[in-house]
């Protein structure tokens, strides 16, 4: 059993230096995520990538047979966590062509692969010799002993888009419900995230070169474009405030939504007893299992070793606190999750409340 004392309550950190970040957080919000990885894999031959290279390759040549690209987006770093995607599309320039217009299909990888340093030369059709952790037709890793289960990519054999690909221009592939799908799950899982693989109709001659992440003009390079709705602003309380002599359990909730930009937000305690103090106590993450304080059935939610803030109110005469906590209209603290519980100090015994979840958000 843990005993605690009861000191007097202090600000560790404020509520702004909590919260600091900036930008203005849109009700729907549209971002544009650059490719950080891409690779060009070459079926005739198990040693070659282009990882460096200024352009990919999809489809089939005339005498080398089959190219596939693989490219890879960092959503979990542009969108914030717990957001809704609402639409997904995939932005691709091609610029070299000897062939008609052939569907060129999206597929979601399976595994994950590499981006080494390897760089073909010429109009890079033909690929160069892998270097170590490049990916190729045979290879996820080249030269780690790590093959792909099926020779040119591992993937989900469904595409997740279809367009036609004929002359040199921008395509954008989706949006779709699949690629939507897709996203949603890079944002939800990054760990899982490893990206699409780009394939042209591989019957007959249907090359496409297209402008990789390393190309020139920056307007030409990979990118996918992203709508969604920033994540729901939310408060849930958990376990239960312990009593006092009159049975009444100190109850920890809070006085509206914690919105971007609403700054008459607050925390509040009631059931408390009157001139008590109520040091609202914020944490990172969550004490499992509770741990009791005492024999009063009080528990400790929160996590005091990754405490950041305490908040001290005096409970007024029917035993109710506020501890405002306004939300800076700051868009990156979208999403943002913590754990809150009230100590009531000063009283016949120390007392816990509830615990809450707070979710910042729209």
């Amino acid at each position: 059993m843990t005993r605690l004392r009861q000191p007097v309550a202090t600000f560790l950190v404020s509520p702004a230096i909590v919260l600091a970040v900036a930008a203005t957080l849109p009700a729907q919000a549209t971002v544009t995520v650059p490719c950080d990885r891409d690779n060009t894999m070459y079926a005739n031959g198990s040693s070659l990538s282009n990882a460096t290279g200024e352009y990919l390759f999809s489809g089939r040549t005339a005498s080398f047979g089959a190219r596939r690209a693989l490219v890879h987006f960092d959503v979990a770093a542009a969108v914030p966590a717990g957001s809704t995607i609402r639409s997904a599309q995939l932005v691709l320039t091609m610029d070299r062509t000897q062939a008609l217009a052939f569907a060129t299909t999206i597929h979601r990888v399976t595994a994950d692969w590499g981006e080494g340093t390897s760089k073909a030369t010429g109009a890079q059709g033909q690929g160069a010799q892998a270097t170590n952790g490049d990916a190729t037709w045979a290879d996820r890793f080249f030269g780690q002993s790590m093959p792909w289960t099926t020779q040119g990519g591992d993937v989900n054999t469904t595409p997740s888009a279809t367009t036609m690909v004929g002359t040199p221009a921008v395509y954008t592939f989706g949006s779709t419900t699949a690629l939507v799908a897709d996203a949603q799950s890079f944002l939800d899982a990054p760990t899982s995230n490893f990206g699409w693989l780009i394939r042209t109709d591989e019957s007959v001659t249907t090359a496409k070169r297209w402008h990789s992440r390393e190309t020139v003009v920056s307007t030409n390079r990979p990118r996918l474009i992203l709508t969604y709705d920033p994540p729901q602003a939310s408060v849930t309380p958990f376990g239960t405030g312990c009593n006092d002599a009159q049975r009444r359990a100190l109850t920890h909730g809070a006085s509206g939504l914690p919105k971007i930009g609403n700054t008459s937000f607050a925390f509040t305690s009631t059931n408390g007893v009157a001139a008590t103090v109520a040091v609202h106590l914020l944490t990172v993450n969550v004490q499992n299992p509770p741990i009791p304080i005492n024999t009063n059935n009080c528990f400790l939610y929160v996590d005091l070793a990754t405490l950041l803030l305490t908040t001290p109110a005096i409970h007024d005469a029917s035993g109710s606190a506020t501890l405002p906590f306004p939300i800076p209209n700051i868009a990156s603290l979208a999403g943002i999750t913590f754990p809150t519980q009230i100590f009531e100090l000063g009283g016949p015994a120390l007392r816990t409340s509830n615990g809450l979840t707070v979710k910042l958000g729209n």
